[in-house]
């Protein structure tokens, strides 16, 4: 089973955890072996416009692929990459970059987590690599080449620029009759097929606290819901037999345990 390392590399979003990330991705498949790395802290100095090439962080987690002894690395990073790529592979195809800058002011609008992004992205990139290194293929991670394409279908392998059209593979992602009569051509396993469309299943596949995150960041689902809660209340308490004031006082309590919750995490954020 091949072993592929999950590494943070600089600081990530506090609502991404890669542990589960990785978790997710075993659970839903048996050919790759997902583990948790070491972080890698510091990435070196970007270009004049904040960029990182995918080649430049390959060579770090090359370095880390050789002392963990994996088949293959994914770094992931909120840093924009070069050519405003979402991810990258090196040209060995031995190690994978997935960025989450692309894409994480988009992901709300469609009721998606940054972890069903890096999903997506590292499902897509496993495939590209078996591809490449089946067909003895080498280009440079800014290269547009197979098994990518720059038609968009909403496949899983549409190279689009723009970051709006990529949501469409976060919605209903497919796999093309032409990219899956290529894998053929190329004998990829079935298995390698299987296992990294499962990761994209899961990524795409409509989680309960998701949808509730979209119908609450709506103001008129926001409105219902607050007034079918409160109602909920006043009829529970008031069989309880308090009053309006007494449970407006209660409302108020865990409004401001609220208030203190949030105010603690503002400020471990700015430590």
């Amino acid at each position: 089973m091949p072993i592929v390392e999950i590494v943070q590399m600089g600081p990530l979003p506090h609502d991404l955890n890669l542990r589960i990330v990785t978790k997710t991705a075993n659970k839903v498949q048996d050919h790759f072996q997902l583990v948790l790395g070491d972080p890698i802290n510091h990435l070196g100095q970007p270009n004049s416009d904040g960029e990182y090439k995918v080649a430049d962080l390959a060579v770090l987690l090359e370095t880390r692929r050789h002392q963990s002894d994996a088949e293959l690395e994914v770094g992931i990073t909120d840093a924009p990459l070069c050519e405003g790529l979402f991810s990258g592979v090196d040209n060995a195809s031995n190690n994978i970059v997935v960025s989450l800058a692309p894409m994480e002011t988009l992901l709300p609008r469609i009721n998606k987590s940054k972890a069903d992004y890096v999903l997506l992205e590292i499902a897509a990139q496993l495939l590209t690599t078996d591809y490449r290194r089946q067909t003895d293929l080498s280009v440079d991670p800014e290269v547009c080449a197979l098994p990518w394409h720059k038609e968009t279908k909403s496949c899983v392998f549409d190279y689009c620029d723009n970051p709006p059209e990529t949501l469409k593979k976060l919605m209903a992602p497919k796999l093309c009759s032409e990219c899956r009569s290529m894998f053929e051509t190329a004998n990829i396993r079935e298995s390698v097929i299987t296992a990294c469309l499962n990761i994209v299943k899961k990524a795409v596949y409509a989680k309960l606290l998701n949808v509730l995150r979209g119908v609450l960041s709506d103001p008129i689902g926001r409105s219902l819901f607050g007034g079918l809660f409160i109602y909920l209340v006043v009829a529970l308490f008031s069989n309880a037999g308090l009053n309006n004031l007494q449970i407006g006082g209660l409302l108020l309590v865990v409004l401001l345990l609220v208030v203190l919750k949030h105010f603690r995490r503002s400020r471990h954020d700015l430590s």
